[in-house]
């Protein structure tokens, strides 16, 4: 008998939910894409209605169709971000202004209805919130403006009425600090984790901060660099005993060679191994980031020169190996968030362009797993490598069709 092994390593688009159509133009975060348990998408973006953006929300459920949006807030910033329980709790950050200056606000549904804190009221200026919920607390990480100058980021956790903050004192974000686009992940131990844009103009690096317990306010930094000779946008994602992933986005400093690296910190570890190109010769930035079972998933859009073409493609290393693979490369999309669920299928969500219609669209991959055919049993007695050769045997493709030459895979003769 033979057994045909196929492992499935790029993005293959097997269904497209069109979640809505208008004329409103649409805007992503990387954190605009959220999966509980119960594997129910959770949604949220930002649409232009005249100088403001509204903020939308919606949710699937397997096996059933999106909800009808529900609009929650209007802002002048299109940076909302959401995260959610493992039975399905909303939690949503995002800046809006309060006459001059944008003041933090958080929604959430964890008792019902959606309510609204606002969080911050210093007539000072707060920017790009980036979130997570982890045992009960929401954690929310921002840039605030300081008083005499300059910029900081600002650390949340607890739950409504009962949030503490804290500033933290030695992160370095530069004269341009509401650039530095931080990302918040907290290990299953309750320790904060934040990448982010640090420096002055222009010699920008990807900036690591680290507490040491929750409820922690000293924290650690330390400056990580790759083969890029500025970075500017990264993500990063934490694991027990102190794992880390993280991916980060730069260039040559002429705003030119746009590279995506990888970096990862083992558990019970303190130093970074080496950085590995991920998006090979592409000139890509970052657009999402998720990890599942130690391995990496992103999309990134390709640049050209320095300008966004909106040509967006995935990347992951689920084989041990960084593969690269075309979403969507029409020149009229952008990336929000990247989802891979419980059957290792992906979503991804994007905002498209269609003439005059602008599209909110999910993208549905098929599943990161390995194919192969019912067998008797499982030892295997001689791996053959079929690749461009020609036997007398049964062998089917991927779609089930009988071939009697493979372009790829191995089979396992028994």
């Amino acid at each position: 008998m033979v057994v045909i092994f196929f492992l499935i390593t790029q993005w293959v688009t097997v269904g497209i939910d069109t979640i809505l159509v208008n004329s409103n133009a649409k805007y992503l975060t990387m954190q605009s894409l959220a999966l509980d348990s119960f594997n129910t998408l959770h949604a949220i973006w930002h649409e232009r209605v005249g100088n403001y953006y509204q903020l939308f929300y919606a949710y699937k459920k397997p096996d059933s169709n999106w909800s009808t949006p529900l609009i929650l807030a209007e802002t002048t910033n299109p940076n909302g971000v959401i995260a959610v329980t493992p039975d399905g709790k909303v939690h949503i950050a995002y800046t809006s202004p309060v006459v001059t200056y944008n003041e933090l606000y958080y929604l959430t549904n964890h008792y019902g209805n959606f309510i609204k804190v606002r969080i911050t009221n210093d007539n000072l200026w707060d920017y790009s919130p980036t979130i997570a919920f982890r045992d009960s607390l929401c954690h929310i990480v921002w840039i605030k403006s300081l008083v005499g100058g300059g910029y900081k980021l600002y650390y949340l956790w607890g739950l409504p009425h009962n949030f503490q903050i804290v500033q933290l004192r030695n992160s370095q974000l530069g004269d341009f600090g509401l650039g530095a686009a931080p990302y918040l992940t907290i290990s299953p131990e309750g320790i904060c984790h934040i990448s982010y844009r640090g420096g002055n103009y222009p010699e920008y690096h990807i900036h690591h901060a680290e507490n040491s317990f929750l409820g922690d306010t000293n924290f650690s930094y330390e400056v990580l660099t790759t083969i890029n000779l500025y970075d500017y946008n990264s993500a990063i994602y934490a694991q027990e005993n102190g794992e880390l992933f993280l991916c980060a986005s730069g260039d040559d400093g002429f705003g030119l060679r746009k590279r995506t690296c990888y970096l990862y910190r083992p558990p019970n570890s303190r130093e970074w191994q080496p950085y590995q190109l991920i998006t090979d010769t592409n000139s890509a930035e970052i657009r999402s980031f998720f990890v599942k079972d130690n391995k990496v998933h992103i999309s990134w859009e390709r640049i050209n020169g320095n300008l966004r073409t909106q040509m967006i493609y995935h990347c992951s290393n689920f084989t041990n190996n960084w593969v690269n693979s075309e979403v969507l490369v029409d020149g009229r999309s952008q990336s929000g968030s990247l989802i891979i669920d419980h059957q290792n299928i992906g979503y991804l969500l994007i905002g498209h362009q269609d003439g005059n219609n602008y599209q909110l669209l999910c993208l549905k991959s098929r599943p990161f797993v390995g194919i192969e055919e019912e067998k008797k049993e499982r030892r295997l007695k001689k791996i053959i490598n079929l690749k461009g050769k020609k036997f007398d045997r049964c062998v089917y493709d991927i779609s089930g069709k009988k071939v009697k030459y493979l372009t790829k895979g191995v089979y396992f003769k028994l």
